[in-house]
């Protein structure tokens, strides 16, 4: 039983135009803090958090109509982040110039530190982005960067693979442990895995911010110096206005011509020559290198490649996802929403007996372990899945009365709070109910 996907659209029974979307963001099963001892059994809270959003039947038709496909408006404001175009669980976001330091390393970029590396300050130019949101049947997220020389004009325009470090020739970018670092930061709620401003800006600033190790996508830029792409050149020295920039600026460059020079040496000064460029310029290089035909992508080509099939929760988790980023005036965040389902100390114990975790109620209250809180929400998962249709009955209803609620009033905070012996009883009456009727 998935609680994280849970989604709710409801139509306004008085004004038929108005929808409302309920949308939970976080849901936490959590062993309750005893003042007493946090090594000893206690109750468990389930607390489902979510936000609500009210939009019109225009909206909703319209995302339905163009099949959660692609936002055609490529006029949109670029700060922070511009969304050019989504299909299902796929985003292209368009990012301006801008200039960052980072620290050229030979060994892995994890083990960047301050002495063992070069700092290279660098224009980034135009860049656009391909997110692929987590889902349930892939949990993690991948990225995508290419390079232009200016805003989008068409989804169709060419864009280039990037020069900078640490990028596959197909424009993917080596997470390494940033998957990893990824889906900690989800399990300690830092990172929302269903907002794309929040998966997008923890992905581009675990890359920006951490080292460039030179052992992957060095090829791209040297070849470009090879090219003489703009003011690329394999030997900067022998230019004399970028030799009086890194003088100025005490870049130290290397003689790459000198017999013996190590490749990474090359590609070093590659980047390094890079740093000596103004915006104008690295801009220029783009636009050159694309007029030279060589691999390019666009991207409703890399849409495609990146699309795949998604099951009905995803599917509306899409439609939904266009609908607030489609910039229409009737779209309005509404109040927030709380389901909370308690399990008491009490049903906890009985539950771990019964599971034969301990021997009796008496051992149980008695217990102590530093890892009681696995064990107690252990116990009340079992629960869940055993009373799972009454469970859901019940968030079924909460939301179908939140809803109603918000629709009626959507600036008041909506909670709604039950003991989960209730959701136990109310189903061993339904059943008794039933076979006296049978009878």
């Amino acid at each position: 039983m998935s609680l994280k996907t849970v989604k709710y659209f409801k139509q306004s029974d008085e004004s038929p135009n108005s929808f409302i979307s309920l949308d939970a963001w976080q849901s936490r099963l959590v062993r309750d803090s005893d003042p007493n001892s946090n090594k000893t059994v206690n109750s468990v809270t389930l607390k489902i958090f979510g936000n609500s959003y009210r939009f019109s039947y225009n909206d909703f038709t319209k995302a339905i109509q163009q099949k959660s496909d692609y936002l055609s408006d490529l006029t949109g404001p670029p700060m922070p982040i511009a969304i050019r175009a989504i299909k299902n669980n796929v985003y292209a976001i368009e990012r301006p110039p801008f200039k960052t330091s980072v620290r050229l390393t030979p060994s892995r970029a994890a083990r960047v530190s301050k002495e063992a590396s070069t700092l290279c300050e660098i224009w980034i130019p135009w860049t656009v982005s391909i997110l692929t949101m987590p889902t349930e049947n892939n949990p993690s997220p991948s990225f995508k960067m290419f390079y232009n020389d200016g805003p989008l004009q068409s989804l169709d325009e060419n864009i280039i693979v990037p020069w900078t470090p640490n990028f596959h020739h197909s424009g993917e970018i080596c997470l390494g442990e940033t998957v990893s670092n990824f889906t900690e930061a989800v399990n300690q709620n830092i990172v929302n895995p269903n907002s794309v401003t929040e998966v997008y800006h923890y992905l581009i600033n675990d890359y920006f911010n951490g080292g460039w190790n030179l052992d992957l996508g060095g090829g791209v830029i040297y070849n470009i110096c090879n090219y003489g792409i703009g003011k690329f050149t394999t030997n900067p020295l022998k230019d004399s206005d970028l030799a009086a920039r890194a003088a100025s600026a005490k870049v130290k460059i290397v003689d790459s011509k000198k017999p013996g020079t190590r490749d990474s040496t090359r590609v070093k000064n590659s980047y390094l020559t890079w740093s000596l460029m103004d915006l104008s310029e690295v801009l220029f290089a783009v636009s050159e290198y694309k007029k030279q035909n060589r691999t390019s992508y666009n991207v409703n080509s890399i849409i495609e490649t990146e699309v795949g099939s998604l099951n009905e929760k995803e599917s509306i988790s899409s439609v939904m996802r266009s609908i607030y980023l489609s910039n229409s005036h009737t779209v309005n965040n509404s109040t927030d929403w709380y389901i909370v389902v308690s399990f008491s100390k009490e049903l906890i114990v009985n539950t771990l007996v019964n599971q034969g975790v301990f021997t009796s109620i008496e051992s149980a209250y008695n217990y102590q372990t530093a890892i009681i809180g696995s064990v107690c929400e252990s116990a009340a998962r079992q629960l869940i899945d055993e009373n799972e249709q009454s469970l859901v009955s019940f968030i079924e209803s909460s939301l179908e009365s939140i809803a109603t609620n918000i629709l009626s009033n959507p600036n008041n905070s909506q909670k709604i709070e039950i003991d989960f012996s209730e959701l136990i009883e109310n189903k061993e009456d339904s059943t008794s109910n039933e076979k006296e009727s049978v009878v």
